[in-house]
């Protein structure tokens, strides 16, 4: 992601997707851009969306079983 949280902004155009995750180090460019950019706002009001501020490394080794 561009730090922008456009992303979530596109992918909630797609109605199959039960759930988006995201994960952004920066809280305050998310919550800026949310209030300036109008697609952005709609994915933070979308239910099926979440949001985890953190480093991205970081969620990943806590969050996915990966097995080598």
């Amino acid at each position: 992601m561009g730090g922008d949280v456009s992303s979530p902004g596109e992918a909630i155009k797609y109605p199959y997707l039960k759930a988006i995750d995201v994960i952004d180090i920066d809280k305050e460019v998310a919550v800026l851009c949310g209030k300036h950019f109008g697609f952005v706002a709609e994915a933070f009001n979308d239910k099926r969306t979440h949001y985890y501020f953190e480093e991205g490394a970081d969620f990943v080794k806590q969050n996915v079983n990966i097995k080598q």
